[in-house]
């Protein structure tokens, strides 16, 4: 697999991960 795009996916997975994180208390 490419390096790129696994950086890409990690990152969007922390995000993702940061955002469920974020909100889930919230709610």
């Amino acid at each position: 697999a490419s390096f790129a795009a696994a950086m890409i996916a990690a990152t969007h997975a922390g995000k993702s991960a940061l955002f469920a994180a974020a909100n889930g208390p919230s709610l």
